[in-house]
C-alpha cells in the first residue's frame, strides 16, 4: 500500500539525489557578518529550493550553493535579502 508518507519520502530521496548531481554555484557576498546574515542567505536560497545544500563562510564571505536554480535566481534571492553579490 502506498502511503503519503512513502510518496514524500520517494521525493525527497529523488529531489536529494539530483541535487547532489548539480554542480554546486559560489557567490562571493558582501555584507555578511554574523549567524543572523548565515540564516537569511540560507532560507532565501531554501524558500526557492528546499533541497538545497546551502554553506556560508563568514571569513571568506562565501556561499557555496548545490541545488538545481540557475545562477541568477540565486544571486536575485540572496540580493533581496539586503547583501551585495560581487561575483
Amino acid at each position: 500500500m502506498v502511503t503519503r508518507g512513502r510518496i514524500a519520502r520517494f521525493w525527497k530521496n529523488w529531489l536529494e539525489r539530483n541535487v547532489e548531481m548539480a554542480e554546486p554555484i559560489t557567490l562571493q557576498v558582501e555584507g555578511m557578518s554574523c549567524g543572523h546574515c548565515i540564516r537569511a542567505v540560507t532560507n532565501a536560497i531554501q524558500a526557492l529550493d528546499q533541497a538545497a545544500k546551502v554553506n556560508v563562510d563568514l571569513a571568506s564571505k562565501r556561499v557555496v550553493a548545490a541545488t538545481s536554480l540557475p545562477r541568477a535566481e540565486l544571486v536575485r534571492a540572496v540580493e533581496d535579502e539586503g547583501f551585495c553579490v560581487k561575483g
